[in-house]
């Protein structure tokens, strides 16, 4: 899809906002997502470009922007006019397109993707800075689900070695922007993506999938087990891991300690994703002395992107919002939900028929600690093809029905996109 007239500008346009906007939530909301200007063979929406969508509010008043993130593997396909890359779906990735999630830290904002180095980003206007290596100091790229220590503060990061893809390196950074490597990782198999790990205070969490490389190409053994490895993170020699049966995760929902056992709660694929499966909420309790699990399911719903709130970060955590799983495969979905994950009920809000639902973001509001996970609310940049319009609900996270109390309409058709940020002001 190439960027409409208008959408991928720069300069901050007005949008109207409906509805009773909290003077609390000034600031801007930041998505990433998915823009191809070049599709090559057997193209999926993972491959696209990255297209960053700017909401900001301030003073009661809300503009937004678009912009097509400046890659070094864009430019060159620009320079040719034509796709130079394979699908990540098909070989070993080779184009960044720092098309899946945003994060603010220190004084930077970073556009992030599965194997490359990020991408500064500046926000007035909206704009490419560069390709971030924090200055000489990461040896590789980091995934794009870096975690924000609640205690120290710190960003903590997952690295794969791209030539092997057997190799992981965890690592942190200072809000000073001082990278320190902590644990290296040697894996059994090369594996094709460590996508998501979880933080709590003394340990690392990561799921190990029977999804590889094998030589250029990626293969799902179905005979082959998972694994969840866990790492001390103060002793990088004191590490476990855990087999259990086959599956595959995209994104960990939390993990918390409760005395001597770990909870760990994730969206739970059958196996790599297909149409014909969706993912379901599951809790794996973890036992630290036996080095033991037990597994069960929380939901039958269809769960994917969840979010629950940075400040969560190895927290005890009671909600978590999701929206189906065909939002991954770029399909329709016009409807997300809020799940207690000791109880396992879930509320839905369903939008119009013709509109399409993004990743449910949770804000906590700035007097709570967000530990409940519902006081404060839930932004969702949602689309219509048929209206050509595009707008940003913001529903109240704890009420009965989840509520919209307010929106910001933008007279633009937005694509669906993948992972958000919201930035306080």
């Amino acid at each position: 899809m190439k960027p409409e007239s208008g959408l991928n500008s720069a300069q901050l346009l007005p949008a109207l906002i409906e509805g009773d906007w909290p003077e609390e939530l000034s600031g801007c909301y930041v998505r990433n997502g998915s823009l191809s200007q070049f599709k090559g063979t057997n193209h999926s929406i993972f491959d696209g470009d990255g297209f960053l969508q700017l909401i900001q509010i301030k003073k009661g008043q809300a503009s937004y922007s678009s912009h097509l993130i400046q890659t070094e593997g864009l430019m060159r396909e620009r320079e040719q006019n034509k796709s130079l890359f394979e699908s990540v779906h098909l070989s070993r990735p080779s184009k960044n397109t720092s098309n899946t999630s945003i994060i603010a830290f220190g004084n930077k904002i970073l556009s992030l993707w599965e194997w490359g180095m990020p991408y500064e980003i500046g926000l007035n206007p909206l704009r490419t800075v560069k390709q971030y290596d924090f200055d000489g100091q990461l040896r590789h790229g980091f995934t794009a689900h870096p975690k924000i220590c609640a205690i120290s503060g710190d960003l903590h990061f997952l690295s794969h070695h791209l030539n092997t893809n057997s190799e992981l390196f965890f690592g942190q950074s200072s809000l000073e922007l001082k990278v320190n490597y902590s644990h290296e990782v040697q894996l059994e198999h090369a594996s094709a993506s460590v996508h998501d790990f979880a933080l709590t205070r003394e340990h690392i969490v990561f799921f190990d999938h029977p999804l590889v490389y094998e030589g250029e190409s990626v293969a799902w053994h179905a005979d082959r087990n998972s694994k969840i490895h866990i790492l001390d993170r103060q002793n990088p020699k004191k590490r476990f891991y855990i087999e259990i049966a086959g599956c595959w995760t995209f994104h960990i929902v939390s993990c918390e300690r409760q005395n001597s056992q770990l909870n760990l709660k994730a969206c739970r694929w059958p196996k790599y994703p297909n149409p014909l499966d969706k993912p379901l909420l599951y809790e794996w309790i973890i036992d630290l002395n036996l080095q033991k699990v037990a597994e069960r399911k929380i939901s039958d719903i269809d769960a994917e992107m969840p979010t629950t709130g940075l400040s969560l970060t190895g927290a005890t955590c009671r909600y978590v919002y999701t929206c189906p799983s065909s939002l991954i495969e770029s399909k329709p979905v016009n409807r997300f939900n809020k799940t207690d994950l000791i109880s396992g009920e879930s509320t839905e809000f369903i939008y119009g028929a013709e509109e399409v639902s993004g990743e449910p973001f949770f804000v906590a509001k700035s007097n709570e600690s967000g530990l409940a996970g519902d006081k404060g609310w839930v932004l969702n940049l949602v689309t219509s093809h048929v209206r050509q319009q595009s707008y940003l609900y913001l529903h109240k996270a704890d009420s009965n029905c989840l509520e919209v109390v307010a929106c910001i309409r933008i007279p633009h058709f937005i694509p669906p996109g993948f992972h958000g940020q919201w930035i306080s002001s």
